[in-house]
């Protein structure tokens, strides 16, 4: 099976170089071919309502995901056939990277594209499985063996920590796969990492069913469900019969059916924004205020401020969009407090 993507005007023309073995064709797959629409796990969320969409896959994007679960796949990431075939051996790593050779075990020279993977065996982290490190192409001839050495660069071992929320790297015993694909890993071994200090981790249930994969019964994981589900019957085409309780995941378009003053007055203003900038002629200012406020949800007020609004500040705010004023600007001000003081403390 020949798969040509957008090949573009000379496409022709390589497509029968390629089917006549004039040339050896050698591409990888950038991302996973499911078997069905319903393995995929944006598929019971996705678009949403509102226009709100949830992203549930947090560390399980793409391979991940479907590797995590052993769902089978179409065709996996990184995957992709030559008239040749290689066959890998002699692996060794450490810390820096790692080393291993590969050989055309074919009648006719190939480029190869060998993929080193990376994940922490153990149930209390939070760094990202089976993390793609590194990947070189590189040409051999048939009958020949050559051997590779692929660094890992600064980010490896690091991961986001969800308690501390910023990075840090972890001790702990790693395996290390290296392979054609993300499912055709010949070459394995564990690796011991002592350099890092040993981070703090958030302890609670939730937590952990994120960092195990968890499935239940009905084959879903628990890190997929981590988010409250959408309600399918609130469609919000009209003013609801109850004021909307305000969280991370209201939009600031909802925010016009919230229970308190100042939540109304915030959505509103944007929309008066709007269309000032409309009336103006500022159209792409107004379209972007739109895109890129309006339909946010509130956890994204505070990631896309630049640090601006904490969290402990968002979470001030969203007490005063339900209408728990006095309580709000109390936990306002307590969060900037200590903004200041970590930052202070920093420098």
């Amino acid at each position: 099976l020949l798969h040509a993507y957008l090949s573009g005007q000379a496409g022709p023309s390589a497509l029968i170089n390629i089917l006549s073995g004039k040339t050896n064709p050698s591409g990888k797959l950038s991302e996973t071919y499911p078997l069905s629409y319903e393995d995929v796990p944006s598929s019971k969320y996705f678009p949403g309502i509102n226009k709100t969409i949830q992203y549930r896959e947090g560390l399980y994007v793409g391979y991940k995901y479907y590797d995590k679960l052993s769902l089978p796949v179409k065709y996996p990431f990184g995957h992709g056939l030559s008239y040749t075939t290689f066959e890998y051996g002699n692996l060794t790593c450490s810390v820096e990277g790692v080393s291993f050779e590969i050989t055309n075990t074919g009648t006719v020279g190939g480029f190869e594209t060998p993929q080193v993977y990376l994940t922490p065996k153990g149930n209390e982290s939070f760094a990202t499985y089976k993390a793609l490190l590194g990947f070189k192409k590189l040409w051999i001839e048939p009958g020949k063996t050559m051997t590779l050495t692929i660094p890992f660069d600064t980010y490896a071992f690091r991961f986001f920590n969800p308690g501390k929320r910023r990075f840090e790297k972890q001790n702990g015993t790693y395996l290390v796969q290296v392979g054609a694909s993300s499912r055709t890993l010949p070459l394995e071994r564990d690796l011991l990492v002592t350099d890092f200090q040993d981070p703090d981790f958030p302890k609670d249930h939730e937590s952990e069913d994120y960092v195990s994969g968890h499935v239940n019964k009905e084959t879903e994981t628990a890190f997929l469900k981590r988010l409250k589900p959408f309600d399918a019957k609130s469609t919000l085409t009209k003013t609801p019969k109850k004021p909307k309780h305000v969280d991370y995941l209201t939009t600031v378009e909802d925010l016009r059916y919230a229970k308190g003053l100042f939540a109304k007055i915030f959505s509103g203003g944007v929309r008066l924004a709007h269309k000032v900038l409309r009336m103006i002629g500022k159209k792409t200012t107004a379209n972007t205020l739109m895109m890129g406020v309006y339909y946010q949800p509130m956890r994204s007020i505070s990631r896309m401020s630049g640090g601006m609004i904490s969290m402990g500040q968002l979470d001030g705010l969203i007490e005063i969009f339900n209408g728990h004023v006095f309580k709000g600007f109390k936990t306002y001000r307590r969060a900037k407090k200590l903004k200041k003081k970590l930052r202070k403390a920093k420098n």
